[in-house]
C-alpha cells in the first residue's frame, strides 16, 4: 500500500471513528417536576378536616336530594368521605408530606360563595399542636350535580353468512340502539392554613367528573342498565380527592432527551441497559469513564452522567457535568443540552 493510499486510509479510519464518538441517540427519560402548587419546603407535616354538615340541617344539594328520597345527606357524607379517602390514600404515595390526623367540623349551612367562614387561627393552632402538624388542609366545601341523556340511533343489521367464501351481508332492515348518559360532577373547596403566620397559603377548588354510557335495545333497558347516581357522585369524589393530592406533590414529567450510547465496550453494555431502562447500571459503567485518557470517551461520560443526575432531580450538578462535557469536546448536542438545563434551572 504506497502512503498516499495508507494516508487516506487512516483519515478515513479517523473520520468513522471521529462520527461515531460524535453520534447520539434519542431517548424518552422521566424528570422531576415540581407541585403545581407552591409550598414551603419547611411544612412536611399536615393535619386534615373536613367538614360535616348537622344532622338536622335543612341544605341539602337539589341534586342529592333527588338520588334518594331522604337520604341526601347521608350521600353527601359518605361523598365526602371518599373525596377524603382519595385524598389521603394518593398522599400516601408520595414522600413530601406525612399526614398526622383527620378531624371533623361540623358546619350549618353553606355560603353563597361555596366556602364557609375560614376556621378560626385558635382553633387550626391547636389541632396542629395536638397533632404536631406544621400545616392544616380543610375540605370545606362540597357541590355535585348529576344529569341523564338518552338518544338513539339507527343501524343496519350485519350477517355474516357461512359458506366457502365468508361473505358480508346487510339486512335492510334498521335496528335502533338506545343510548343512556349518565353524567356526574363535583366541585371540592379546599383551604391551606399555615398557623406559624397566621396565613391562608392558598384557596382551591377541585372540579372533576366521570361520563357513563350504556347501549340498550330500549329506553326503559338502557334506564335499568345505567349505574345509580349515588354509585358515580362517590366514584368521583373519591377521583376529585386524589386529583387535589397530585397538585400538592412534585411528580414526574417524560421527555426526549439524547445520549451518547458508543466509545468503548463499557458504553456498549450500558446501551443495553438502556433499553431495558436500568439506569444505575448504566451510570456504573459510564461512571468508570469519567476521566477516560481518550477526551471524546470522557466528555460522552460526563453528559450521560450530567442526565442521569438531572432524572434525579439535581439539576446543578447535571449542569457542572454538562459544561465539563463541553470543554473536553466543543459538540452542538452538549451545547444545546447546556442550554436546556440553564433555562430549567431559571424557570424553577
Amino acid at each position: 500500500m504506497s502512503r498516499a493510499k495508507r494516508w487516506v486510509f487512516l483519515t478515513v479510519i479517523a473520520g468513522l471513528f471521529f462520527l461515531i464518538s460524535c453520534s447520539t441517540s434519542k431517548i424518552v427519560i422521566d424528570i422531576p417536576r415540581p407541585s403545581d402548587i407552591d409550598i414551603p419546603e419547611k411544612i412536611k407535616k399536615l393535619a386534615l378536616v373536613k367538614y360535616r354538615l348537622r344532622d338536622d340541617t335543612t341544605y341539602v344539594t337539589n341534586v342529592i336530594r333527588e338520588m334518594i328520597s331522604g337520604e341526601g345527606a347521608m350521600v353527601e357524607k359518605v361523598a365526602i368521605d371518599n373525596a377524603m379517602n382519595g385524598f389521603w390514600g394518593k398522599m400516601k404515595e408520595y414522600s413530601r408530606f406525612t399526614i398526622t390526623g383527620l378531624e371533623e367540623r361540623l358546619v350549618d349551612h353553606k355560603t353563597e360563595s361555596g366556602f364557609p367562614e375560614p376556621l378560626p387561627w385558635q382553633e387550626i393552632k391547636e389541632i396542629c399542636e395536638k397533632s404536631n402538624s406544621d400545616a392544616l388542609v380543610s375540605l370545606e366545601s362540597f357541590r355535585a350535580s348529576t344529569s341523564v341523556n338518552y338518544s338513539f340511533y339507527s343501524k343496519s343489521k350485519k350477517k355474516v353468512e357461512e359458506g366457502q367464501l365468508r361473505t358480508v351481508v346487510y339486512d335492510i332492515r334498521e335496528q335502533v340502539v338506545h343510548v343512556g348518559q349518565l353524567l356526574a360532577e363535583v366541585e371540592l373547596g379546599w383551604r391551606f392554613y399555615y398557623p406559624a403566620e397566621s396565613k391562608i397559603l392558598f384557596m382551591k377548588t377541585i372540579q372533576d367528573s366521570t361520563i357513563r354510557e350504556v347501549k340498550a335495545n330500549s329506553k326503559k333497558e338502557a334506564e335499568r342498565k345505567l349505574p345509580g347516581k349515588k354509585n358515580a357522585i362517590e366514584e368521583v369524589s373519591f377521583m376529585a380527592g386524589e386529583q387535589f393530592a397530585q397538585l400538592l406533590n412534585p411528580g414526574y414529567t417524560t421527555v426526549e432527551r439524547r445520549y451518547f450510547p458508543k466509545g468503548n465496550d463499557d458504553f456498549k453494555m450500558a446501551k443495553t441497559y438502556v433499553f431495558q431502562r436500568y439506569w444505575d447500571k448504566a451510570a456504573e459503567l459510564w461512571e468508570r469513564n469519567l476521566n477516560n485518557p481518550n477526551p471524546r470517551i470522557a466528555s460522552a461520560a460526563k453528559y450521560n452522567m450530567a442526565m442521569i443526575n438531572e432524572m434525579k432531580g439535581k439539576m446543578e450538578n447535571a449542569l457542572e457535568l454538562a459544561k465539563t462535557a463541553w470543554q473536553l469536546n466543543q459538540n452542538k448536542t452538549i451545547e444545546t443540552y447546556i442550554q436546556l438545563l440553564e433555562n430549567r434551572l431559571l424557570n424553577q
